[in-house]
């Protein structure tokens, strides 16, 4: 039977060896304590000497430093080792193994901050502006407040927390935005196994900021003239000006505006070429222009001092004219502007020109240009097929896309057309002939009736 505990803790702190010399004291059963003297310095190691199978060399099993390793420790090890062994494992390859598994997990997100990184870089990265406005939000209003929390004790009290932040600045629909976006960037760490649950589950849009409503507002005929008349009064830069009768006539995003290249734009064949970079759904899209929105944009060409873009960024004193000619307006920049000018109160520097383009239908926003447009389409006959095309819709039915391949050019343009003459109508000078469109179709069913 093999001696086992051989050695005492006595015996253990006063070993010594002859200097430049070393002894190997067994505990037994593999377990040796190595004392080596150098230049009559004594150092104690722990040593678990084993053969891992029959016939096997000789292995060395470190556990480590007498006194920071005691004895009792350093069975505990020995015990431990044997067991591996008992059950077939080596165990330097399972101590290779564990440290592997421990650096991997080093290189893995380990709070709220590094798997919004990690999120970022793998699920962000494909989104047209490449997730650069979900992380300006993060930045402001999530990281901020629980970015530093472990995602091994991140609660749903903390996700709650962020949001009533948010609520407490009455913003609502950046509310449910951001529960959207923590809610996918934590599904993406549950589904790689980096946090045990999501901490967003059960909160619901009625929680925060109450169900989003899909927007229906569309300026009426009257609205179109009261913005044409009120519009010299808001001291809106002239190309914002320009901008507001450039999407209500094309029906255009307000994006595709400001990221619009001279190059995409040909003022003599009368066209817009929105590049599918710069498109929602990815789709090219060709803009045939009417007189009255190539109208517009040759005021704006005369305006503008870039030949790249169509709105190009303002320069600081800071910046050189050549880094701004590599940059087009700030995404948000037309929506603040006409915004500003519907509020109650000015904000700290910006503009006093408030509540000068307030109009009798509410508050209104650049998209609703792009629905006022397609909305007097309709009322001057045009078909909803041709419609969705000048607003650049992908067709929701699969089988209507595959074999229907007419490309509805012609019709286009004769819409956009209609539209174009409309709006000169609605915004000459001389209203006073204008008649409305709901008028002019029960004036002719009159006369029709009349006929009869």
């Amino acid at each position: 039977m093999t001696t086992t505990n051989k050695l005492s803790n006595v015996a253990v702190k006063n070993a010594k060896t002859a200097p430049g010399q070393q002894r190997m004291l067994s505990d037994g059963n593999r377990l040796y304590l190595r004392v080596r003297n150098r230049a009559g310095r004594v150092s104690k190691e722990w040593m678990f000497i084993y053969t891992p199978r029959p016939g096997a060399a000789q292995r060395k099993l470190g556990f480590g430093s007498y006194p920071t390793v005691t004895l009792e420790r350093a069975r505990q090890k020995a015990d431990e080792a044997r067991k591996l062994l008992t059950d077939g494992i080596d165990p330097q390859i399972e101590r290779q193994a564990q440290a592997a598994k421990r650096a991997s997990a080093d290189t893995l997100p380990q709070t709220v901050s590094e798997l919004f990184r990690h999120w970022h870089a793998l699920a962000l990265a494909h989104r047209k502006d490449g997730g650069k406005e979900i992380k300006r939000a993060f930045d402001k209003d999530v990281l901020p407040k629980i970015g530093g929390v472990s995602l091994k004790n991140i609660r749903r009290g903390h996700t709650t927390a962020v949001l009533d932040e948010v609520l407490a600045r009455d913003a609502r629909r950046l509310a449910n935005r951001l529960l959207s976006e923590m809610r996918q960037m934590f599904k993406f760490g549950v589904i790689r196994d980096l946090v045990a649950a999501d901490p967003t589950y059960g909160i619901t849009k009625n929680d925060v900021g109450g169900r989003d409503t899909e927007r229906e507002r569309v300026l009426s005929e009257g609205e179109i003239q009261t913005l044409k008349a009120a519009l010299p009064s808001a001291k809106l830069p002239k190309p914002t000006e320009l901008a507001v009768w450039i999407m209500l006539s094309t029906c255009c995003r307000v994006g595709e505006l400001s990221k619009a290249k001279w190059s995409e734009i040909d003022l003599h064949q009368g066209s817009w070429v929105i590049p599918a970079d710069n498109s929602k759904n990815k789709r090219p899209h060709t803009v045939f222009l009417s007189a009255f929105a190539l109208k517009q944009f040759k005021s704006l060409r005369a305006l503008c001092t870039s030949n790249i873009w169509a709105y190009p960024n303002r320069a600081d004193d800071t910046e050189s004219a050549e880094n701004v000619e590599q940059r087009h307006i700030n995404l948000k920049t037309i929506v603040k502007q006409l915004r500003d000018r519907q509020r109650t109160k000015a904000l700290d520097k910006r503009t006093e020109a408030v509540s000068t383009l307030n109009l009798p239908g509410g508050d209104w926003v650049p998209h609703d240009l792009r629905r006022t447009g397609a909305t007097l389409m309709a009322s001057l006959g045009v078909l909803p097929a041709v419609i969705e095309r000048c607003l650049n819709h992908l067709e929701q039915n699969r089988m209507t896309r595959i074999y229907q391949r007419h490309d509805f050019s012609v019709e286009q343009r004769q819409a956009w057309e209609m539209l174009g003459q409309r709006l000169e109508l609605l915004t000459c000078d001389d209203t006073s002939n204008v008649v409305s469109l709901r008028t002019r179709k029960l004036t002719q069913r009159q006369m029709k009736a009349n006929a009869r």
